[in-house]
């Protein structure tokens, strides 16, 4: 199953939601993951690099927190502005 985790940094996530629907669930991540992937369900978890509050050390970072959930796959891309998006308007 693939899940946008978008960031290990909490901080970082309020800048993808107004509503902090997911900063207020990034310290459920490992224990989300644990838990389906104990059923036998791999979890495929995305991130984003390049949002307003990662700096050089969010390579790291998304590093270790693979390494502490124990993710069997992951993606990782760049955060990118598509034109017509309001990111790509405030960018």
């Amino acid at each position: 199953i693939l899940i946008g985790l978008e960031s290990p940094d909490a901080g970082s996530l309020a800048s993808l939601d107004p509503h902090n629907w997911k900063q207020g669930r990034c310290d459920d991540y490992l224990r989300a993951i644990e838990r389906i992937q104990s059923h036998g369900v791999s979890v495929n978890g995305w991130f984003i690099l390049g949002l307003d509050n990662h700096a050089p050390d969010i390579f790291e970072k998304v590093r270790d927190f693979v390494a502490r959930s124990g993710l069997i796959e992951v993606q990782v891309t760049v955060q990118t502005p598509f034109p017509g998006t309001p990111l790509h308007a405030r960018l």
